[in-house]
Protein backbone atom coordinates (compact mmCIF):
# COMPACT_ATOMS: atom_id res chain seq x y z
CA UNK A 1 0.00 0.00 0.00
CA UNK A 2 2.68 2.34 0.95
CA UNK A 3 4.77 2.07 -2.56
CA UNK A 4 1.17 2.24 -4.09
CA UNK A 5 0.75 5.70 -2.67
CA UNK A 6 4.23 6.85 -3.27
CA UNK A 7 5.17 7.05 0.53
CA UNK A 8 7.73 5.21 2.73
CA UNK A 9 6.17 2.25 4.49
CA UNK A 10 7.33 4.59 8.21
CA UNK A 11 5.00 7.54 6.35
CA UNK A 12 1.77 5.02 5.97
CA UNK A 13 2.22 3.25 9.17
CA UNK A 14 1.37 6.70 11.02
CA UNK A 15 -1.56 7.04 8.94
CA UNK A 16 -2.67 3.58 9.62
CA UNK A 17 -2.23 4.27 13.52
CA UNK A 18 -3.79 7.46 13.38
CA UNK A 19 -0.35 9.25 14.42
CA UNK A 20 -0.68 11.33 10.81
CA UNK A 21 -3.70 12.99 9.25
CA UNK A 22 -4.23 11.64 6.10
CA UNK A 23 -5.06 14.39 3.11
CA UNK A 24 -8.33 14.19 1.29
CA UNK A 25 -6.12 12.97 -2.02
CA UNK A 26 -4.26 10.32 -0.41
CA UNK A 27 -8.04 9.14 1.30
CA UNK A 28 -9.19 9.30 -2.20
CA UNK A 29 -5.90 7.04 -3.24
CA UNK A 30 -6.23 4.42 -0.52
CA UNK A 31 -10.29 4.24 -1.56
CA UNK A 32 -9.14 3.68 -5.05
CA UNK A 33 -6.87 1.03 -4.28
CA UNK A 34 -8.78 -0.50 -2.32
CA UNK A 35 -11.80 -0.72 -4.60
CA UNK A 36 -14.15 0.62 -2.61
CA UNK A 37 -16.05 3.82 -1.49
CA UNK A 38 -13.78 7.06 0.18
CA UNK A 39 -16.85 7.23 3.00
CA UNK A 40 -16.27 3.49 4.13
CA UNK A 41 -13.52 4.29 5.48
CA UNK A 42 -14.39 7.81 7.08
CA UNK A 43 -16.65 5.25 9.06
CA UNK A 44 -15.88 3.92 12.64
CA UNK A 45 -17.64 0.97 14.06
CA UNK A 46 -20.49 3.21 15.50
CA UNK A 47 -21.48 4.13 11.87
CA UNK A 48 -20.18 7.92 12.51
CA UNK A 49 -18.75 9.96 10.25
CA UNK A 50 -15.35 12.03 10.87
CA UNK A 51 -14.08 13.93 8.24
CA UNK A 52 -11.29 16.77 8.28
CA UNK A 53 -10.48 19.17 5.17
CA UNK A 54 -7.63 21.29 5.35
CA UNK A 55 -8.20 24.80 3.60
CA UNK A 56 -5.22 25.57 3.26
CA UNK A 57 -1.21 26.21 4.54
CA UNK A 58 -2.72 27.71 7.82
CA UNK A 59 -4.31 24.94 9.18
CA UNK A 60 -7.88 25.89 8.77
CA UNK A 61 -10.51 22.97 8.48
CA UNK A 62 -13.50 21.54 8.48
CA UNK A 63 -15.04 19.10 10.82
CA UNK A 64 -17.76 16.77 10.30
CA UNK A 65 -18.89 14.36 12.74
CA UNK A 66 -22.58 12.85 11.65
CA UNK A 67 -24.10 9.82 13.45
CA UNK A 68 -26.72 7.80 11.80
CA UNK A 69 -28.54 6.19 15.01
CA UNK A 70 -31.94 7.54 14.07
CA UNK A 71 -32.21 6.75 10.10
CA UNK A 72 -30.71 3.33 11.42
CA UNK A 73 -33.53 2.67 13.67
CA UNK A 74 -36.27 3.45 11.28
CA UNK A 75 -34.77 1.55 8.74
CA UNK A 76 -34.60 -1.61 11.31
CA UNK A 77 -38.12 -1.09 12.56
CA UNK A 78 -39.46 -1.09 8.91
CA UNK A 79 -37.43 -4.41 8.13
CA UNK A 80 -38.95 -5.54 12.02
CA UNK A 81 -41.74 -4.89 10.78
CA UNK A 82 -41.80 -5.94 6.76
CA UNK A 83 -40.72 -9.20 8.58
CA UNK A 84 -43.59 -9.35 10.74
CA UNK A 85 -46.06 -9.18 7.86
CA UNK A 86 -44.33 -11.71 5.61
CA UNK A 87 -44.55 -14.03 8.73
CA UNK A 88 -48.90 -13.20 8.88
CA UNK A 89 -48.73 -14.09 5.28
CA UNK A 90 -47.19 -16.86 5.46
CA UNK A 91 -49.02 -18.23 8.52
CA UNK A 92 -52.56 -17.11 6.78
CA UNK A 93 -50.75 -19.66 3.75
CA UNK A 94 -50.27 -22.20 5.98
CA UNK A 95 -53.56 -22.25 7.35
CA UNK A 96 -55.51 -22.22 3.75
CA UNK A 97 -53.17 -24.98 2.33
CA UNK A 98 -54.09 -26.96 5.54
CA UNK A 99 -58.04 -26.65 4.95
CA UNK A 100 -57.48 -27.19 1.59
CA UNK A 101 -55.71 -30.82 2.36
CA UNK A 102 -58.32 -31.16 4.59
CA UNK A 103 -60.76 -30.68 2.18
CA UNK A 104 -59.19 -33.14 -0.42
CA UNK A 105 -59.37 -36.18 1.76
CA UNK A 106 -62.53 -35.66 3.22
CA UNK A 107 -63.87 -35.92 -0.41
CA UNK A 108 -62.24 -39.79 -0.15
Amino acid sequence: MASQLGKSQNAYSKIESSQTKIKAESLEQIAEILEIDKNKLLKDDNNTFYFEQINNDNGSGVNIYQENFEKERAIWLKVESDLRSLISAKDEIIQLQAKTIDALFSRK
